[in-house]
């Protein structure tokens, strides 16, 4: 064989067989021979055959036609694929927006968050110019994401209408991934524990959630009731939502009919389209969501950060936004980080100006 799949079987007589009365025997055969048990079953017959009847030329010819799997069988072989197609891209896209935070953290770690904002004018443009720049860069892995599968063709994710869905929905997770980094990050003043802490919380909400959640969908039952409300609330991460698109759309025939989903888990016998709400219509919906909650999250936070009296004001009607004076104590270290790069401009303008003269 050219793949060099090994195709070879034996067969084994029984001592204690008697003649013209019994004939035990044991056939052995390799799995990759597909029809290897007809062939070897038809051997035996054909010699018993031969022996019996005293003619040498007689034989059997055996056929074999196996009947095409059911929808159910191909659905629960989908299950494997899809799930195993859906880790090994989570696990890797995981990755990448965990990094993000790496060196947001470090920039407000060593004072460079402060040294921007006075150069860039306000901390909202360097947000921007962070996000686009990481929303530009995640396009590359991205790019080679849908090259090894249309390479490797895997099996309904690549056919019909289902790459439509799952470009649409890469294009909406690295924005909002980038996003809800960001949001995430604060929290953490530490650049290492930061991409950890975001790398495990990537990984657990979309790797593990998808695949818990699928396992669920399928067993049925009270397990599905259990799983269904759970898909909308890991939705919040951008992960799952991107996981949960590629599993859908491997349970997609051909890339164009796919299953229904419901509290009583898999419907096989839907007859979806790969754009309705309940195959990646409510996962791509979710991404854009996320995009501009998040969005609004970290310029709302940008806002408040930038001006000190309302962010007292607020405080001062809701003290458990901030129980430790954290917000104050952020705004005087930023004012102070100003004030230094400030006075180091006129300091060095100064100089510039005793030299002149």
């Amino acid at each position: 064989d050219a793949r060099g799949s090994s195709r070879y079987g034996a067969v084994v007589v029984s001592p204690a067989a008697e003649a013209n009365v019994t004939l035990p025997y044991t056939a052995m055969v390799n799995s990759t021979a597909l029809h290897g048990v007809g062939v070897y079953l038809n051997l035996v017959h054909s010699a018993a055959m031969k022996y019996l009847s005293g003619v040498g030329s007689a034989r059997i010819k055996a056929r074999n036609h196996p009947l095409p799997r059911t929808r159910r069988e191909l659905a629960d072989t989908a299950v494997t694929s899809a799930v195993s197609a859906s880790l090994v891209l989570t696990i890797a896209l995981a990755f990448i927006p965990a990094s993000y935070a790496l060196f947001v953290v470090k920039e407000r770690e060593t004072g460079v968050s402060g040294l921007l904002n006075v150069c860039e004018g306000t901390g909202t443009a360097s947000w921007v110019a962070s996000w686009l720049f990481d929303s530009l860069s995640f396009l590359v892995p991205a790019s080679l994401m849908l090259m090894l599968i249309f390479a490797f063709e895997l099996p309904n994710i690549s056919e019909g209408r289902a790459p439509g869905p799952l470009v649409v929905a890469l294009l909406l997770f690295g924005p909002s991934s980038a996003l809800f980094t960001y949001v995430l990050s604060g929290s953490f003043t530490s650049h290492a524990q930061a991409q950890s802490a975001l790398l495990l919380t990537y990984v657990g909400m979309g790797t593990g959630g998808s695949a818990a959640i699928n396992v669920l969908m399928v067993l049925g039952g009270t397990l599905a009731q259990i799983g269904f409300p759970l898909r909308e609330v890991l939705r919040l991460s951008p992960l799952y939502a991107m996981s949960d698109v590629v599993i859908q759309l491997a349970f997609c025939d051909d890339g164009t009919r796919c299953r229904g989903v419901s509290s009583s888990g898999f419907d096989n016998e839907a007859d979806l389209s790969p754009w309705a709400w309940e195959v990646c219509g409510a996962n791509i919906f979710f991404l854009a969501l996320m995009l501009l909650v998040f969005g609004a999250m970290l310029l709302g936070k940008e806002y408040v950060r930038a001006n000190p009296g309302f962010r007292a004001s607020l405080v001062k009607r809701l003290p458990l936004l901030d129980p430790a004076g954290a917000a104050a104590a952020e705004a005087e270290e930023a004012a102070r980080q100003r004030g230094d790069a400030l006075v180091g401009t006129a300091a060095a303008v100064e100089d510039e100006d005793v030299a002149a003269e």
